[in-house]
């Protein structure tokens, strides 16, 4: 029988740490664009600071609930209906507009898709769990799990938000070759999705102007090369030691979003070589933390939600910072912990708290 442990103190630290980083380099990254914008150098760091109070909460919270009662069938269908009411909700009231990814209240704002991310993944492992025994059946298991990770996808792509959408699908094919299912569905999906993005990719100019930006960034330096290149200058002025916390020039209204999408960049500039590799150090020891406690869970369901969690937070931390270093093209991914982000450190944060739970038991 497994027993109760105390939770993860190497990742609770790890994650503590780079949360109160992040608000930092928050603070850092976004005073001038603040003060431009809202006449407050402090106007991005208060929100994430309070959201960052509320994410703590919530962690604490489900650091403290027993992490099986994501297995049960009523929560599970609630959240995830849930996350697709929303989602369908900015669909339909929000069809032609660029920027309907969020609920606005006054000041308030709350994306749903990163709830949804959370969402679908505690389905996918409460739903593989669930269908083991009958994993790779195509029309009782596959297909309609198919179902509803193509509903979120579509969904998402209509706020509109293709990097979101890719990121749902690589969990999922991920988490599906954890639980077991073979190859040739895997093979399929993957060679299906990789069609249909390149197909919305091509046809909508923009995304294809970007994506020659990220082949030859130089070719538009003014246009969709701009991001790539002022991310890259950013971080080579940082070289091995950076220029100093708070010293960052690219921030200055060169970089695009630099508290947000390209928050490493300022990271590599300011702190250098040195400050960015122990960023991407830290991100490694909490993927590191993370498997742990998906091998040492004490049952099937504990190790899917564990490995989905962390798969979660770390695929997208690559994702952001190899975007950074233009090792993929542009996409709107934050990253997690450290990127302005009210809805993004929350879910994070939730997440980290279901994992810590989890880390308590072992067989």
């Amino acid at each position: 029988m497994p027993k109760k442990l105390s939770p993860d103190k190497v990742l609770f630290c790890v994650v503590i740490i780079l949360v109160l980083f992040g608000i930092g380099m928050v603070y850092s990254a976004s005073a001038a664009v603040a003060l431009e914008h809202f006449h407050s150098t402090s106007y991005f760091l208060i929100k994430q600071v309070v959201s960052m109070a509320i994410g703590l909460v919530l962690m604490m919270s489900l650091l403290n609930t027993n992490y099986r009662i994501f297995s049960k069938p009523t929560i599970v269908y609630t959240l995830l209906a849930l996350s697709l009411g929303m989602l369908a909700y900015l669909a339909v009231t929000n069809p032609a507009q660029n920027f309907s990814r969020w609920f606005r209240w006054k000041s308030i704002s709350f994306q749903p898709s990163e709830l949804g991310k959370l969402c679908l993944v505690i389905f996918l492992a409460f739903y593989l769990d669930r269908n083991r025994e009958k994993l790779n059946n195509a029309y009782q298991t596959v297909f309609p799990l198919l179902a509803v990770v193509g509903t979120v996808v579509i969904l998402i792509m209509m706020q509109p938000d293709l990097g979101t959408a890719i990121f749902v699908v690589l969990i999922a094919v991920v988490m599906m070759f954890i639980a077991g299912v073979n190859w040739k569905y895997l093979g399929g999906i993957f060679l299906s999705a990789s069609l249909l993005f390149y197909w919305l990719i091509v046809r909508v100019p923009y995304r294809w102007e970007r994506l020659l930006a990220f082949v030859n960034p130089w070719k538009d330096p003014l246009g969709y090369g701009f991001q790539p290149i002022q991310s890259l200058i950013a971080i080579a002025s940082g070289g091995g030691t950076g220029l100093g916390i708070g010293q960052s020039k690219q921030k200055l209204f060169y970089l695009p979003a630099p508290h947000t999408d390209f928050i490493y960049s300022v990271i590599g500039e300011e702190l250098g070589l040195i400050g960015a590799s122990l960023a991407v150090v830290t991100f490694g020891i909490l993927m590191a933390r993370g498997i742990k406690a998906a091998v040492n869970a004490p049952d099937h369901f504990g190790t899917l939600l564990a490995s989905g969690l962390t798969l979660m937070i770390t695929l997208q931390a690559l994702i952001n910072i190899s975007v950074a270093l233009t090792l993929l093209p542009t996409k709107g991914l934050p990253l997690p912990f450290i990127s302005y982000g009210g809805s993004a450190l929350i879910v994070s944060l939730m997440a980290v708290g279901i994992l810590l739970n989890i880390s308590q038991y072992s067989t």
